[in-house]
């Protein structure tokens, strides 16, 4: 037990425990001496239901991002027989009734789009840097080009396409992260290698400048490859499935090192989370505990998570068993294969959304969890706290390539998906982080 303050009377202590019940259940004793369940409250979905995005059905992937109050959304079109065409589209939500309404579709690629989608938002210059492949005669390559918003009519205006260097090979698995310390991308994307860029954006042309190329691996390269950005050490953290190790899960972090030109380093190297195959890694910070949500699916289909946080020096450090193993928390018992795993994090409760699919039949899957971290000098210490099974529900009927974000400003979280017909959207709010008071048994 440790002691947190000071007290007025002899041989009370004021003190903070968290832990698990016999049950699962996230327990957390408060300064009072209460014994208190945590856990996430259900959702409220938006009144007016879900609403199309597009008028025809969406193929191979969505990404989306919030810039500025409005909800910006990427995807890929299949609009001919011919042509898959990458597309984005703004929305925005109305904060009383939950309605969100969208502008026009503007096409960033007119042609045979493979997807393989990044986007990410720039506070600094107010623009967004989206990245993706497209197929020409000479192959499948990478390219990345700015997008500005009009916010007032939801217009996009894009920059000029810009090739990623190295990536005249075929290339896969393209992202985007902003780093806000020093107000740059770093663009991750594979090859037959993994490289690593840092990208400027010019919002004077909405051009964009890469710096030095850095190859991260150099044997069968990575999939699913998803970073965040880390506020505390200023760094980023990407999780992949490694190829060239059966495709087991892991994680590395980056670090952008302003130059002429740029550079990307590793402060350290990678660490292996689940020693099994993995598939549809992702990651999000929650800078409320400076340590980091990973969720992914295992090779039973299964959806399964665990934290980390960086040290000082980078080192990717995990919550250990009493066996000296990685600590892993099953999400989703059930095969979800496929399942997009996308996170949210509601930065007000800072409580993580993940979106995910019911393989047996197609429902489009929500999970709430938190981060425990009451001692800041131990990881051992941090915790998961534990959905609760009313709360594994689906937010719609039929989903594929689900997708999930957070809008601050309304409070919403927003699930984009395409269903039996097209591409859709639909609010959530979020409830808060509740406590419920229990007894804490006393001993015969």
């Amino acid at each position: 037990m440790r002691v947190i303050g000071k007290t007025e009377e002899v041989g009370k202590h004021t003190a903070t425990i968290s832990g698990t019940l016999p049950d699962g259940k996230g327990v957390m004793l408060n300064r009072d001496g209460q014994l208190v369940q945590v856990k996430n409250s259900s959702l409220r979905a938006s009144p007016q239901g879900e609403i199309a995005f597009n008028g025809t059905e969406v193929d191979k992937e969505i990404r989306s991002c919030v810039a500025n109050g409005h909800v910006i959304i990427m995807y890929r079109d299949n609009e001919s027989s011919s042509n898959y065409y990458g597309k984005l589209i703004v929305g925005s939500i109305n904060a009383e009734s939950g309605l969100i309404t969208f502008g026009n579709e503007f096409i960033f690629y007119q042609a045979v789009t493979a997807g393989h989608f990044g986007m990410a938002y720039d506070s600094n210059s107010d623009r967004v840097l989206i990245t993706y492949t497209h197929s020409t005669a000479t192959g499948q390559h990478g390219y990345m080009r700015v997008a500005e918003i009009n916010y007032t009519n939801k217009n996009v205006t894009f920059g000029t396409e810009v090739q990623l260097t190295n990536a005249s090979a075929t290339t896969f698995y393209t992202e985007a992260v902003f780093d806000s310390n020093v107000n740059k991308f770093l663009v991750l994307y594979r090859t037959s290698n993994s490289y690593a860029i840092a990208a400027t954006i010019d919002p004077s042309d909405n051009s964009v400048s890469q710096g030095t190329v850095l190859a991260w691996d150099t044997s069968n390269g990575h999939n699913y490859i998803r970073g965040t950005f880390d506020s505390n050490r200023n760094m980023i953290l990407v999780t992949y499935s490694d190829q060239g190790d059966s495709s087991h899960g892991k994680v590395r972090p980056f670090q952008i090192n302003v130059g002429s030109p740029d550079t990307v380093s590793n402060p350290t190297n990678q660490v292996t989370y689940q020693d099994a195959y993995t598939d549809n890694n992702n990651i999000m910070f929650d800078p409320s505990t400076n340590c980091h949500l990973i969720v992914w699916n295992h090779t039973d289909g299964y959806g399964y998570a665990t934290v980390c946080r960086l040290t000082v020096n980078g080192t990717p450090e995990f919550p250990e068993n009493l066996s000296s193993a990685i600590r892993r928390w099953v999400f989703r018992s059930f095969s979800g294969s496929g399942s997009q795993n996308s996170i949210a994090l509601n930065t007000a409760t800072n409580t993580f959304m993940v979106a995910h699919k019911k393989q047996s039949n197609n429902n489009g899957m929500r999970t709430q969890m938190s981060i425990l971290a009451k001692d800041s000098q131990s990881i051992n210490k941090v915790d998961l706290v534990p959905y609760s099974a009313v709360d594994l529900l689906p937010f719609s009927n039929f989903s594929v390539y689900e997708n999930v974000v957070y809008e601050p400003t309304t409070d919403y979280v927003v699930f984009n998906y395409q269903d039996n017909t097209n591409g859709k959207s639909l609010p959530h709010a979020m409830g808060p982080v509740s406590y419920t008071h229990l007894t804490l048994p006393t001993k015969a």
